[in-house]
Parts: structure tokens; sequence; C-alpha cells
């Protein structure tokens, strides 16, 4: 008996303790300084439950630059007073039971009962493939009869690339506040986009994700929905009479707070931290972020006491010197055409230089960010095979990165018209290898799933580029 009510106690305590755990903490979504002005701007997402319930003003939130309060700041909603506009995307694959779907049909007809006349929604239906049932409308008669119309058929169900789809059709937020619910069970067998994809295009555009299904076996589905401030709603329970405030008041959860910095310095990190209320030790967030730009040349020759007339000097003599080279330049005999041509290639770094390496660097460092995955395992050699190729016929990766392309001058070539003429990169970073697509034309595809930002090479990965196929390799 004792053990019993030990046991049942831990069992209580736990609870509450996962209940007051269950509130996320304020979240600085971004932040931004301007040198020239000093204006600071940041982002913050504010999860329902927090603080006054997401209703922000310059009463109830307090900044602390360096440690010491902001006397003024302003706050603003991120998505202003405009309609709301919504996607409501249907999983219409066999894996949904017919029950399922007739109970997310009147889920989702009961969202617009409380339709106003700025909102709008667009209808999406997806399985082996995705189909838009209507555009984006006010006319709730067309949204009711296009969501009557999704019928179960097909056996796959691209969950994530009808996410992607959805979150791009609403990528514009200048038109107003923007949210997509997910009528699904959870299930996805066939998209060509990650997860973590779905999860940062959403966080990037601060568009909620809510899931509206059984909630048995949801998955990354609930809680991507949880991720990006949306909501996961029961079919059967009563919160889905309320559909509509739910996904309202979700995508009122982000502001724009904006300052002038207060420090005397522009130079190094400052910290800035956001605090709903004073006291309040949980309900706060902190960042650190720096000034764009840099030092502003009148504070910089200030603090070094630099004469003001010693930069003019100097920049007289480097432009004595530029004029003195280019005459200089001009002076000595042109090479013939012919031998320029010649040499063109070599001075590319083709030919045992590591110059097209540095070009190729330079040239699509804007392209994607550094890659989030670390290596897991270290080769201490790596190649490409090509598919069906003798093992003989090695392409090692040497170079610091390595050009997939049908032009001449990448380092592996491909005859294929499909190939654009610089179509992908692999790049050794760290010990580890990653693959790039280098805004190709059809597109880089890593084990079927098309790239859509830097991955982590891994033994026996295959990597198609147009009709070709790649197979890296590595030992340790």
């Amino acid at each position: 008996m004792k053990k019993f009510l030990l046991l049942f106690i831990f069992f209580s305590l736990s609870v509450v303790g996962l209940g007051l755990g269950a509130t996320p903490p304020i979240v600085i979504d971004s932040i931004s300084a301007d040198s020239s002005s000093g204006e600071v701007s940041m982002r913050i997402f504010l999860p329902r439950g927090v603080g006054s319930g997401g209703a922000l003003d310059g009463g109830n939130v307090h900044v602390y630059e360096d440690g010491r309060l902001v006397d003024y700041i302003k706050v603003r909603s991120s998505k202003g007073k405009e309609g709301l506009r919504l996607i409501l995307a249907f999983d219409s694959s066999l894996s949904v039971s017919p029950r399922l779907l007739g109970e997310m049909k009147t889920t989702a007809k009961s969202i617009l009962k409380d339709f106003r006349p700025m909102d709008r929604a667009k209808v999406m239906s997806f399985n082996g493939e995705i189909r838009e049932r209507c555009a984006m409308t006010s006319d709730t008669s067309l949204i009711e009869s296009s969501i009557m119309s999704v019928k179960r058929v097909g056996r796959k169900t691209r969950l994530y690339d009808a996410m992607y789809d959805g979150l791009s059709a609403l990528s514009n937020n200048s038109e107003g506040r923007s949210a997509m619910i997910l009528f699904t069970d959870g299930i996805d067998d066939g998209s060509s986009v990650f997860y973590d994809d779905v999860v940062a295009r959403a966080r990037k555009l601060g568009i909620p994700l809510s899931v509206v299904s059984d909630t048995k076996s949801l998955g990354k589905p609930g809680s991507l929905a949880r991720l990006t401030g949306g909501e996961v709603i029961d079919v059967k329970s009563a919160s889905c009479k309320k559909l509509y405030d739910k996904i309202f008041a979700s995508v009122q959860g982000y502001y724009d707070i904006s300052f002038i910095s207060q420090s005397n310095s522009k130079i190094g990190k400052h910290v800035v931290e956001v605090r709903l209320g004073r006291e309040v030790a949980d309900n706060r967030a902190s960042v650190e972020f720096e000034f764009a730009g840099g030092l502003g040349f009148s504070e910089f020759l200030k603090i070094h006491s630099i004469d003001p007339r010693l930069p003019f000097i100097v920049m007289g003599v480097l432009l004595f010197i530029i004029v003195f080279v280019y005459i200089a330049r001009l002076m000595r005999k042109k090479p013939a055409e012919k031998e320029v041509h010649l040499k063109s290639k070599e001075f590319l770094g083709f030919e045992g230089s590591d110059d097209a390496d540095y070009m190729f660097q330079e040239r699509y460092s804007w392209i994607s960010d550094h890659p989030a995955e670390f290596p897991d395992v270290l080769y201490a050699e790596a190649w490409l095979q090509r598919s069906g190729d003798v093992p003989e016929n090695k392409i090692l990766l040497l170079k610091r990165e390595t050009i997939i392309g049908c032009s001449g001058y990448s380092h592996v070539t491909v005859d294929d018209d499909s190939v654009s003429d610089y179509h992908a990169r692999v790049r050794r970073i760290e010990g580890g290898y990653y693959l790039y697509d280098l805004i190709s034309d059809t597109g880089t595809y890593l084990n079927g799933k098309k790239l859509l930002m830097p991955r982590l090479l891994h033994d026996w990965d295959e990597i198609k580029v147009g009709n070709s196929i790649f197979v890296f390799r590595g030992v340790r």
C-alpha cells in the first residue's frame, strides 16, 4: 500500500512538473542594428499562455541593453490589422479513414462560420500529388464546396511537400495575417522536402502550421506545429468549435520591437534582453548583436585620436599608386588573343592550381548558408563513383571542393543537356563532405530527395545530377 501511495505521489508531481514546463519562454526570432542611425530592431514570438496572452505594448514589455533599461521602445504587431489568409490542406490518401475525413471536413466548415468579409482561404488536397481545389477567395460557398469535393484516392502522402507549397503561396506577408491548417493523419511517405526545411521556412516567414487530426499518431507533424507556433487540434474535442479563434490568436504572437541604442560605442558585441514584467524571471529572452557596417568613420577617428587629415593623405597616395600601375600596364605589350585563350583554362585552376576553388567559393558563397549538420564520421579518403562504372574509375575528392557540371571548366564534366554549367559541388568542411546545389535548372537530388540546403554526405549516398548518378564513397 505504501509503495502504491509513493508511486501515485511521484506520478502526480511529474504531471504537475510537465504542466508547469509546457509554456515555453518568449523567443527573439531575429535582430538587426544600424550603425548609422543607432536603431536596433528585433522580432519576437510570444507563445500563447505567456505574459499577457499575446497583447504587447510599451507598458508591459521591458528592454535592457547591456544591462540598462531602455527608456523608450516601439512595439507593434508584425502583421497589422489586415484580414486572415488561410490555406486549408486536406490529406486525401487512402491512409485517412472515411470517418476521419468526414470529421475533418466538418471541422473545416465550422471555421467558415466565423469568417469576416476581409478573410480569405485557399483549399488544397494532397496524396501522391498536390492539387489546388480553389484559389485564395473570400467566397465561403466556394470554399465549402471545395472542401466537400475532397475524396480519398491514392496510397502515397506528400505531406511535407504540401506544407512547403502552402508556405510558398503565403510567402507575401504584406497581404495580411497568414496561417496554414493541415487536416491529416500525420503520415508522410512520398515527399521530396525534408522536415527541417519546412520548419525553417515556416519560422522564417512567421507562419504557424496547425494540425487537425485524431491526435493518435501525429509524430513529427505534431512537433512541427508546436515549433512554428501552431495548434494541434483533436477533431473530437470541443476546442474544434473555436478553431478560428485559435488560428487567429496563433498569428498574433509575432511582434516587432525597435529602439535607439543608448550605448556609447558601436564596437564589438552587445546584449539585449526582453522581459515581460521586470521581476518575472521565466518570461525573458536575451541575444547578442553587433551593429551592421561596423564602426562609423568619424567615431573611429575620434576613439583612436587620429588626425582627420591623415585619411585623405593616405587616399591621395593610394590614388597615385593606382594611376601609376595603370599607366605601366598600358605601356606593356598585350599578349596575342590566341595565347590568352590557351592560358584561360590554366588560369581558372583546372591544371593543378587552387585558383578555381577560390573562384567558385567567391562566386557561389551567397547561394546557401553554412551547413547546420556536423560531421559524424571523418574520412581519410573520399571519392565519387559513377553508377555502373568500374570501381577502378574513381573521382578522388582531393581538392577542398569539387564542381560537377556540363561546362568544360568543371572538375567533373557531365555530358547532359539537363545539367547546368556549374550544377553542384562537393565541399570538405572540418573533415566532413557536404553536397551543395548551385542554383541548377533541374535541381540536385540526394538519395531521391531534392536538395534545398547543404547536406552532409555519408558512405554509399547517391547523388543525382540530371540523368547521371554518382555514389559517394569514403574510407576512415
